[in-house]
Protein backbone atom coordinates (compact mmCIF):
# COMPACT_ATOMS: atom_id res chain seq x y z
CA UNK A 1 0.00 0.00 0.00
CA UNK A 2 1.38 3.42 -0.90
CA UNK A 3 0.37 6.74 -0.11
CA UNK A 4 0.82 10.79 0.08
CA UNK A 5 -0.26 13.54 1.24
CA UNK A 6 0.19 17.36 1.06
CA UNK A 7 0.37 19.67 4.02
CA UNK A 8 0.82 23.81 3.88
CA UNK A 9 3.03 24.53 7.36
CA UNK A 10 2.44 28.20 8.77
CA UNK A 11 5.21 29.78 10.37
CA UNK A 12 7.87 27.62 8.88
CA UNK A 13 11.55 29.20 8.70
CA UNK A 14 14.10 26.77 7.46
CA UNK A 15 14.30 24.03 5.37
CA UNK A 16 15.21 21.18 7.67
CA UNK A 17 11.89 22.36 9.46
CA UNK A 18 9.53 22.18 6.73
CA UNK A 19 11.26 18.20 6.22
CA UNK A 20 10.80 17.39 10.05
CA UNK A 21 7.10 18.40 9.92
CA UNK A 22 6.28 16.77 6.73
CA UNK A 23 7.92 13.16 8.36
CA UNK A 24 5.96 14.05 11.26
CA UNK A 25 2.74 14.02 9.65
CA UNK A 26 3.68 11.13 7.13
CA UNK A 27 4.29 9.05 10.52
CA UNK A 28 1.22 10.02 12.21
CA UNK A 29 -0.81 9.13 9.11
CA UNK A 30 1.34 5.07 9.01
CA UNK A 31 0.55 5.06 12.58
CA UNK A 32 -3.02 6.07 12.48
CA UNK A 33 -3.74 3.71 9.56
CA UNK A 34 -1.93 1.07 11.46
CA UNK A 35 0.77 0.49 8.77
CA UNK A 36 4.09 -1.66 9.08
CA UNK A 37 7.23 -2.32 7.19
CA UNK A 38 7.51 1.34 6.17
CA UNK A 39 10.75 3.09 5.05
CA UNK A 40 10.72 6.95 5.46
CA UNK A 41 13.15 8.58 3.05
CA UNK A 42 14.55 12.36 3.29
CA UNK A 43 17.04 13.87 0.93
CA UNK A 44 17.90 16.17 4.55
CA UNK A 45 21.39 14.00 6.07
CA UNK A 46 21.05 15.93 9.29
CA UNK A 47 17.41 14.64 9.66
CA UNK A 48 17.67 11.30 9.43
CA UNK A 49 20.84 11.28 11.47
CA UNK A 50 18.89 13.44 13.89
CA UNK A 51 15.71 10.84 13.75
CA UNK A 52 18.65 7.38 13.95
CA UNK A 53 20.18 8.50 17.32
CA UNK A 54 19.04 8.10 20.73
CA UNK A 55 20.19 11.28 22.44
CA UNK A 56 17.98 14.12 22.55
CA UNK A 57 17.53 16.51 19.67
CA UNK A 58 18.06 20.04 21.13
CA UNK A 59 18.14 22.03 17.79
CA UNK A 60 15.21 24.53 16.88
CA UNK A 61 13.67 21.69 15.07
CA UNK A 62 14.22 19.23 18.41
CA UNK A 63 10.51 18.98 19.71
CA UNK A 64 8.99 17.56 15.74
CA UNK A 65 12.18 15.30 15.67
CA UNK A 66 11.23 13.81 19.48
CA UNK A 67 7.84 13.33 18.21
CA UNK A 68 8.97 11.74 15.14
CA UNK A 69 10.86 9.50 16.62
CA UNK A 70 8.27 8.52 19.08
CA UNK A 71 6.04 7.76 16.41
CA UNK A 72 8.83 5.58 14.76
CA UNK A 73 8.84 3.33 18.07
CA UNK A 74 5.19 2.83 17.51
CA UNK A 75 5.83 1.23 13.90
CA UNK A 76 6.65 -2.51 13.25
CA UNK A 77 9.54 -2.41 10.71
CA UNK A 78 9.87 1.18 10.00
CA UNK A 79 13.09 3.06 9.40
CA UNK A 80 14.19 6.94 8.20
CA UNK A 81 16.58 6.37 5.50
CA UNK A 82 18.38 9.24 3.61
CA UNK A 83 18.30 9.55 -0.13
CA UNK A 84 19.99 12.24 -2.40
CA UNK A 85 17.84 14.55 -3.95
CA UNK A 86 17.97 13.48 -7.09
CA UNK A 87 16.06 10.47 -5.86
CA UNK A 88 13.36 13.06 -3.97
CA UNK A 89 11.89 14.07 -6.78
CA UNK A 90 8.27 13.29 -6.25
CA UNK A 91 8.43 14.72 -3.00
CA UNK A 92 9.72 17.85 -3.84
CA UNK A 93 7.09 18.62 -6.71
CA UNK A 94 4.17 16.99 -4.17
CA UNK A 95 5.98 20.11 -2.13
CA UNK A 96 5.33 22.47 -5.17
CA UNK A 97 1.89 21.24 -5.57
CA UNK A 98 0.71 21.55 -1.92
CA UNK A 99 2.09 25.42 -1.82
CA UNK A 100 -0.49 26.07 -4.58
CA UNK A 101 -3.12 24.09 -3.29
CA UNK A 102 -5.94 25.10 -0.60
CA UNK A 103 -5.53 23.05 2.62
CA UNK A 104 -4.47 19.54 3.11
CA UNK A 105 -4.62 16.13 0.97
CA UNK A 106 -4.27 12.87 1.27
CA UNK A 107 -4.08 9.96 -0.56
CA UNK A 108 -4.27 6.22 -0.11
CA UNK A 109 -6.75 4.24 -2.20
CA UNK A 110 -6.88 6.65 -5.73
CA UNK A 111 -4.56 9.24 -5.65
CA UNK A 112 -4.82 12.52 -8.15
CA UNK A 113 -3.57 12.19 -11.98
CA UNK A 114 -0.34 14.36 -10.81
CA UNK A 115 0.83 12.00 -8.32
CA UNK A 116 0.59 9.22 -11.74
CA UNK A 117 2.49 11.55 -13.93
CA UNK A 118 4.89 12.41 -11.34
CA UNK A 119 5.90 8.66 -10.94
CA UNK A 120 5.95 8.09 -14.30
CA UNK A 121 8.51 10.79 -14.90
CA UNK A 122 10.90 9.71 -12.06
CA UNK A 123 10.83 6.51 -13.61
CA UNK A 124 11.95 7.92 -16.91
CA UNK A 125 14.61 9.63 -15.40
CA UNK A 126 15.90 6.99 -12.78
CA UNK A 127 15.81 5.04 -16.21
CA UNK A 128 13.67 2.47 -14.28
Amino acid sequence: MGGAATRNFADVFSPVQVEALAIRVGLELVVERGIHNVVFESDSLRLILALNVSSVNLSHVGPIIEDAKSLLLLITGAMASHIHRQGNYVAHRLARFAIHSDGECTWFVHPPIILYDLLEEDCLHCNC
